[in-house]
């Protein structure tokens, strides 16, 4: 399994080396590595692969044998699979990465749901960099109802200023721009791949909120994506 740790040597990486390369059989068997591990488990010889990484630690998988030792032709074995082992810690680390990265998304858009269809316009104008005045202006209220609705904004998301919510406000928007499944993509009538939303669908899907928000003030407005 692959295990990260400081590389000791950066010329061990892609190299496949065994306790045998650094110290002879005798010294091997009088370390404690072999007395409390090896012996136990009828190890005889170990076998370590350094994977290559772009990062300030490495990976590494570890072999062990009953035999005495590891012979070439298993050290070759090892360099011809290099490559695909390479890629298989690379899937692991991304499934991983993904996995939080969903997480993070489905976190950020619950704590959006609970923001009215006005709020959401609102944040999704601040997160864009508008101004209060701006935002006003776009949505024919005054600033200082742009700012009560930011003061809800932040005290729903249990935050405390415009950079904390374009944060949320991006994360959320990340969940319904991130492909639905690995599989091939289902089509519409008219060939448009579903769950493979590009960008500005999303935000097109968010801004419906825009033509169905209620009118801010208690004048009639009229509502659109500028």
């Amino acid at each position: 399994m692959a295990d990260p740790s400081p590389l000791p040597d950066r010329e061990w990486l892609g190299r496949a080396l065994a306790i045998s390369d650094f110290v002879s059989d005798r010294e091997f068997r009088s370390r404690g590595l072999y007395a409390e591990v090896c012996r136990p488990l009828h190890v005889r010889a170990v076998l370590k692969l350094f994977l290559p990484t772009d990062a300030g630690s490495g990976a590494s998988l570890v072999f062990s044998t009953t035999r005495r030792c590891f012979i070439e032709s298993d050290r070759l074995t090892l360099q011809r699979i290099l490559l695909h082992l390479v890629q298989l810690r690379r899937n692991a680390n991304a499934r991983q990465t993904y996995a939080a990265l969903m997480a993070s998304a489905a976190a950020a858009q619950a704590r959006l749901q609970r923001l009215t269809p006005s709020e959401r316009v609102v944040l999704a104008r601040a997160a864009a960099g508008d101004t209060n005045f701006v935002i006003a202006k776009a949505l024919f209220i005054s600033p200082g109802t742009v700012r009560k609705h930011l003061e809800h904004i932040y005290a729903k998301l249990e935050i405390h200023n415009r950079t904390e919510a374009t944060a949320i406000y991006t994360k959320g928007l990340s969940q319904i721009t991130m492909p639905t499944s690995n599989g091939p993509a289902l089509r519409s009538e008219d060939g448009c791949a579903i769950g493979q939303l590009r960008t500005l669908d999303a935000v097109a899907a968010w801004s419906q909120d825009v033509a169905t928000a209620p009118v801010l003030s208690g004048t009639p407005r009229r509502f659109g994506v500028r």
